[in-house]
């Protein structure tokens, strides 16, 4: 198991690159949680460390490959409905 200081040192690092994705939607961080704002949402992440590392790290296949979820095709009707609702909510 890692100690806590090289624990807090990669969460430091890997925090460090998802807000080098787009700083302009880092806010900080508070109660050990970094605040994002994406389209006016705020969004708080939180990063943990198991205490059992989980997959390649311990041989163990712990992960499960899920299928990716099927694509929607709306229909004709569908589309026509969703555009009726949209202009009755002035959207």
């Amino acid at each position: 198991m890692a100690s806590a200081s090289l624990n807090n040192e990669a969460k430091e690092s890997f925090i460090t690159k998802i807000v080098n994705l787009n700083p302009d939607a880092y806010m900080g961080c508070f109660d050990k949680k970094y605040i994002f704002v994406e389209n006016g949402v705020q969004i708080a992440v939180t990063l943990t460390c198991p205490k059992v590392p989980y997959g390649g790290n311990s041989g163990d296949s712990a992960f499960v490959e899920v299928a990716a979820p099927p694509t929607i095709e709306f229909t004709a009707d569908e589309k026509a409905n969703v555009e009726k609702l949209m202009a009755a909510l002035g959207i």
